[in-house]
């Protein structure tokens, strides 16, 4: 597996490099943001149960609002072209394994443990729940080999321009992150550039501009999902990644490193292990500002010992399924046909505008 990035000087802050080819400060953001989404439903939870969470608590979750989730979304798009490089056979089970499958069999989990009115097959259920991300995460994947020809800054401007005109806010929303995924495509193919920047003392010009957004975001705002506000998650991103390449940060955050490896096991179960906290919260009296941490505590424990326990195959279940085998599919008709309609002339045309068209209406009727 090649690098996304070369790998600089250490001592300089470089990209640290596992043996498979990972990068550590890209498991790292993936640990931080992950944990920032625990403690965030740690708190917004109680309100589902009609609790009061302090005010402080709820803007100081706030601060890092501008950053958790457009995080999440540009690291999942730096993965995007090395996907897609993959014959169509692999890329398609890929997503349905690693994908697809953790987002059903865990809709269905909260689906039983918040006892909701809506039958299982209504929208609310399986496009609205805590899981919203891994199911834009599917559409995006599916929409992807249909866009690959057009150009990454048109998938990144366009969607946060055209959250000027989102009808409802879950449309907005989506356009919002898909930007952001498309903008992880871009940093992915321009590389040596996000090298330069990110290893750079320059970047950290970025970090008050950053820092005054997310305070003015909290105490006036917030202000969600507005493409004309990017830039701002944008650099705080930037620091973001800044502080995750220095040597001494990473050292220190191996736990953090971990969670991010394992961030599907971390996403998907801590809302039902919180769910089930606050419950027993309630029957035993304990107050808001114990139930809290308890939450947050309880999921990263549990969260870890569903990770730790990967190795065993039904506990993997829960979280992908079984992939194939890349050299069993790696020609086929199916990547001929694919292939030859997308150097066509009407392919290079047709293909992309229809993927764009579907970008729209799906941000409209599916989320």
């Amino acid at each position: 597996m090649t690098a996304l990035f070369t790998p600089t000087d250490p001592a300089s802050g470089g990209s640290a490099v596992r043996p498979d080819g990972r990068l550590e400060w890209m498991d790292l953001l993936r640990g931080i943001a992950v944990a920032l989404v625990i403690v965030w439903h740690s708190a917004a939870i109680l309100m589902l149960f009609d609790l009061t969470v302090p005010t402080w608590l709820v803007d100081a979750n706030d601060v890092f609002a501008p950053y958790r989730m457009p995080t999440l979304m540009v690291l999942s798009g730096m993965l995007l072209n090395r996907s897609l490089a993959k014959p169509v056979r692999v890329y398609g089970w890929g997503k349905v394994a690693n994908l697809v499958w953790p987002w059903l069999l865990w809709t269905v989990v909260n689906w039983l443990v918040l006892q909701y009115e809506e039958p299982l097959w209504d929208r609310t259920v399986w496009a609205k729940s805590y899981l919203w991300f891994l199911y834009y995460l599917v559409i995006l994947y599916a929409l992807a080999p249909l866009v690959r020809r057009v150009p990454a800054w048109a998938l990144v401007a366009l969607p946060w321009a055209a959250t000027l005109a989102a009808p409802t806010m879950d449309a907005q929303r989506f356009l919002f992150l898909a930007g952001f995924f498309f903008l992880g495509r871009m940093a992915d193919e321009h590389r040596d550039v996000v090298e330069r920047i990110t290893s750079s003392r320059r970047a950290w010009w970025a970090l008050p501009i950053a820092v005054a957004f997310s305070v003015a975001f909290a105490l006036w705002g917030p202000w969600r999902y507005e493409g004309a506000l990017a830039i701002f998650s944008v650099l705080g991103i930037v620091t973001l990644i800044r502080i995750a390449r220095m040597p001494a940060i990473s050292e220190r955050a191996r736990a953090l490193r971990w969670i991010g490896r394992n961030s599907v096991v971390f996403y998907v179960s801590h809302f039902p292990v919180i769910v089930a906290v606050v419950t027993f919260s309630g029957v035993v009296g304990l107050p808001v500002g114990a139930t809290i941490p308890l939450g947050f505590a309880a999921a990263v424990l549990i969260g870890g010992m569903l990770a730790a326990g990967r190795r065993f195959r039904p506990i993997a279940l829960l979280f992908a399924l079984p992939v194939r085998s890349e050299k069993r599919d790696s020609t086929g008709r199916l990547d001929r046909m694919v292939s030859a309609a997308s150097g066509s002339l009407i392919g290079r045309w047709a293909i992309p505008a229809a993927g764009m068209i579907a970008l729209g209406v799906v941000a409209v009727r599916l989320t």
